[in-house]
C-alpha cells in the first residue's frame, strides 16, 4: 500500500500533460466522513464540481457500514479523525480487516487538524495512505485525489 508524507502530499500538484482533475475524477466515487457538516459540505462541493459522486458519513462507523455493503462502489475515501462513534482509525482499521480485496487497496486519507508526527504515524498504521491536513485548498484536494487514483 503506497502511503504519502505530509511533504509529499502538499507538493502534489497537476503536472504538465497529465489529465485534469476533471478528467480523472468526472464519474469516481468518493466518501467523506466527517462529523461536521461543514467540513463535509466542503469536501463534498469540490468533488461534485468536478463531476465526481460523493456520499457522505458523519462519523466512522457508518463509513464502514456504507464500505461494508459496496466495497466495489468507491474509489476513494476521506477520513477524519475525530468523530464520535467511531473514530477514523478505527474505522481505517476496520475497512482494512474486511474480507475484501478493495479493503485493501481503496486509498483511505485522513483529512484532519491533527497536526503532530504522532497523529500522521498513527494514521499510517491504521492503514490510512495520506495524512492531510485541515483547511485544504480546492486545487490540492483535487490533485490529491486524481494522484491517490492513479496510484491504486
Amino acid at each position: 500500500m503506497k502511503k504519502y508524507s505530509i511533504a509529499e502530499a502538499q507538493t502534489i500538484e497537476n503536472k504538465e500533460g497529465q489529465d485534469s482533475a476533471y478528467d480523472v475524477l468526472r464519474g469516481k466515487r468518493i466518501m467523506v466522513v466527517d462529523d461536521m457538516e461543514v467540513n463535509r459540505a466542503i469536501v463534498r462541493e469540490a468533488f461534485v464540481s468536478a463531476g465526481a459522486f460523493v456520499e457522505e458519513a458523519a462519523d466512522g462507523r457508518e463509513a464502514l457500514n456504507l464500505f461494508a455493503l459496496a466495497p466495489n462502489s468507491f474509489d476513494m475515501i476521506f477520513m477524519d479523525i475525530s468523530m464520535p462513534e467511531m473514530d477514523g482509525y478505527a474505522a481505517t482499521e476496520a475497512i482494512r480487516a474486511l474480507r475484501t480485496p478493495r479493503a485493501g487497496t481503496i486509498p483511505i486519507v485522513a483529512l484532519t487538524a491533527r497536526s503532530y508526527p504522532e497523529d500522521a504515524d498513527r494514521s499510517f498504521a491504521a492503514g490510512m495512505n495520506l495524512h492531510l491536513l485541515k483547511p485544504v485548498d480546492f486545487i490540492q484536494l483535487l490533485n490529491i485525489a486524481v494522484q491517490c487514483i492513479a496510484d491504486f
